[in-house]
């Protein structure tokens, strides 16, 4: 095994690799025979912290946010079957520090989290070079004060 070292973590590989396991799912088999199916994100997602600098809506309602990264955002439903995996959304309304941008995205999951509530995570398609930019530098910054 190898010693990596990426933005002050370091891990341990067994391929020289890093970059291109950073996409791979891992299949952690269980005792009952069944799969565990783990997805490695290939972007770092900044935890919401401040709701007055990032906001999202969809088709006029607003959602809170869990987390937001360059390629999409997490978003709390209170009830599960709002949307379904695989809708494609097409009136997003993303404002970032007081910048909005109208964005298309689709739903890639819905899952159970706390308090009763349940993460919806969305992927933004036909992104623009401008919205992904900001977003960017958005995490970028913030994740910059968050391991500070």
């Amino acid at each position: 095994m190898n010693s990596k070292n990426s933005d002050g973590i370091e891990f341990e590989v067994e391929d020289e690799d890093i970059e291109e396991s950073l996409n791979k799912t891992v299949y952690v088999p269980l005792d009952n025979n069944l799969e565990l199916k783990e997805i490695v994100r290939k972007y770092f997602r900044l935890p919401a912290s401040n709701p007055d600098e990032v906001k999202m809506q969809i088709n006029d309602q607003q959602y809170d946010i869990i987390d937001i990264a360059s390629e999409g955002i997490g978003i709390h439903l209170p009830l599960p079957g709002i949307f379904s995996a695989g809708k494609e959304l097409n009136s997003l309304k993303l404002t970032v520090q007081g910048r909005i941008f109208k964005l298309h995205g689709e739903v890639v999951h819905i899952s159970p989290c706390e308090h009763g509530n349940y993460l919806c995570g969305i992927k933004f398609i036909d992104q623009d070079e401008e919205s992904e930019r900001i977003i960017s530098e958005y995490i970028k910054i913030n994740r910059a004060k968050l391991f500070s």
